[in-house]
């Protein structure tokens, strides 16, 4: 592998940027840029007949041109047919006015893996099995019609860990089979961190290669970080394809396991991080049978079946029904009333409980003021949101992402704190501060009062940070 090659790998492409207001498409109005990243930006935008907000992913300037355009939609009519629960469904595909490729996606509730792993440190055991759980199940589907992902990374998958029952999506599937260069060979693809080492070597790759990709995706979700790290991108493919496999340790995870999970777990990341693909997992069946040694494989819940209702059961239903109703319609007129007298004095309160909340963690931690954070551009900032009505425009450090900013009352609405993004809409913001951030919180003041209706602190989501009453402290857990 050349010099050369390896740096036309790595080489990130730039997609063409979009801008709030614009309709792409004929069809599909920008609200935000969401995300950036090598295989193109990512934006939030609203269909604007159907009023109903969809992911657009605007792909990079190499898909351009007539031959690029004809290849994609080929293999976009392909893609569109995967039909899985842990696949993110594809709705439409286009070209821009200047002729760059995009395609638009479901919007997922929750974050990608890449900045849940940023907010709350590595996953749990259970976490981890949860999410390798449904990415085989998803891989399996995808890889018996004959796509191979390329691309697995913690950037590429969705994950909502909310509720009893995990949600993840997997990204970009099957797009890099699009990526082909003006003399029809196929372009390597994928990111140094995750690929296997055919990849490396710019060979051709299988099913195996999604398996190699999961392996070091396992390990990045219990340690936190990928099994091979080099100083640069050629460093890191002589790891995958010459260092010695790594080995799993109890200090490494966040949360001790017993002797026999530990060895099984060092067993199977051996399996799927082969450097000799004939020596990896066949498929993904074979992982999952496998992981099933650790943890049983997640089932989502069954719906209960109805009760049988009898004639007796709905004169007596009704009967109840209508002495409640005549009790208690003047307490429900009554209660009416009030809360729309409280509701201006509820608010106003809740702005001030937000407001002392930030006073507090900025107070608490007066010691950090002295040290100099490394983001010099921070100084030269205005108050991070400007603007109101429908659209509000913040201008976070362009070098470092300050946590996550999300609307209180629509999960569908959150974005990275870095760089210049718009918010659409009126609700409520809640703020997840990284920990850099945290250990900053004089960054903070840079909210203007009212913008905020709550700030969790990171690693702990369910945590609202509320002064305490007797020392003006946080008391947020640590």
């Amino acid at each position: 592998m050349t010099v050369d090659a390896a740096c036309d790998i790595f080489s990130g492409s730039s997609s063409e940027e979009l801008t709030a207001g614009q309709v792409v498409g004929g069809a599909y109005r920008v609200l935000s840029l969401i995300a950036r990243g090598g295989m193109g930006n990512v934006y939030l935008v609203e269909h604007i007949y159907l009023l109903k907000t969809f992911a657009m992913k605007v792909l990079p300037a190499y898909l351009a041109g007539a031959d690029a355009s004809r290849r994609f939609l080929a293999e976009a009519r392909s893609i569109a047919r995967l039909e899985h629960e842990n696949i993110v469904k594809i709705h439409n595909f286009g070209l821009t006015d200047a002729g760059v490729s995009f395609y638009v996606m479901e919007l997922v509730d929750g974050l990608c893996l890449e900045d849940w792993l940023l907010l709350n440190g590595p996953l749990t055991i259970e976490q981890t099995l949860n999410l390798m759980h449904c990415l085989c199940r998803g891989l399996a589907y995808a890889h018996g019609r004959g796509f191979v992902h390329r691309d697995i990374k913690p950037a590429n998958v969705m994950v909502d860990f909310r509720g009893a029952y995990p949600r993840v999506k997997l990204l970009d599937f099957g797009l890099v089979q699009c990526s082909q260069n003006a003399t029809g060979q196929e372009r390597c693809f994928g990111s140094p961190l995750y690929m296997s080492p055919e990849q490396c070597e710019g060979l051709s790759v299988d099913r195996r290669t999604d398996v190699y990709s999961l392996g070091c995706l396992l390990y990045a979700c219990l340690t936190g970080v990928p099994p091979f790290v080099g100083s640069n991108p050629l460093a890191t493919c002589y790891l995958h394809t010459n260092g010695a496999r790594p080995v799993l340790r109890q200090e490494q995870l966040r949360q001790p396991v017993d002797a026999d999970t530990l060895h099984t777990l060092n067993q199977i990341l051996q399996f799927l991080l082969s450097v000799r693909r004939e020596e990896r997992y066949k498929d993904m069946d074979e992982v999952l049978l496998d992981l099933s040694l650790i943890g049983a494989e997640p089932e989502p819940e069954e719906p209960t079946e109805p009760e049988t209702i009898t004639e007796e059961k709905i004169f007596t239903g009704w009967l109840v029904a209508f002495l409640c109703a005549l009790g208690t319609t003047s307490v429900l007129l009554s209660l009416w009333f009030s809360l729309q007298c409280f509701e201006g004095a509820r608010a106003e309160s809740r702005r001030q409980k937000v407001d002392s909340s930030l006073a507090a963690l900025v107070d608490s931690t007066a010691a950090l003021e002295g040290n100099e954070l490394d983001i010099q551009e921070m100084e030269d900032l205005k108050p991070f949101m400007e603007g109101s009505g429908k659209l509000r425009h913040f201008a976070f450090p362009r070098t470092a992402c300050l946590g996550i900013l999300r609307a209180a009352d629509d999960a569908n609405l959150l974005m990275k704190a870095q760089g210049e993004l718009t918010f659409p809409g009126q609700s409520p913001l809640i703020f997840h501060p990284s920990a850099a951030c945290l250990n900053k919180p004089r960054y903070l003041r840079r909210f203007s009062s009212g913008q905020l209706e709550g700030i969790y602190a990171a690693g702990d989501p369910t945590h609202f940070l509320v002064p305490r009453q007797a020392d003006n402290s946080c008391s947020r857990k640590c």
